[in-house]
């Protein structure tokens, strides 16, 4: 939370028009908002592929790079 304000504290100081200033923090947001949701959704998908491995002991997950894959055998 610290670096979010200290964030818009900076955009506040470098922006001289009230726009530029909406426009950065809005894609500040995203960014802030799609680092959260990645990992929100990596967490649900190891504990989906570890309950779904202890139920049917048949899925195998195949992990690449940052994208996780789920396959059925």
């Amino acid at each position: 939370m610290d670096t979010i304000i200290s964030k818009l504290y900076t955009l506040i100081h470098q922006s001289d028009n009230l726009i530029g200033f909406e426009e950065s923090v809005r894609s500040m947001m995203y960014e802030v908002f799609a680092s959260l949701l990645e990992g929100v959704f990596t967490n649900m998908n190891d504990v989906i592929v570890k309950q779904n491995r202890l139920r049917a002991g048949r899925w195998k997950g195949m992990t690449k790079g940052k994208f996780s894959f789920l396959l059925v055998w």
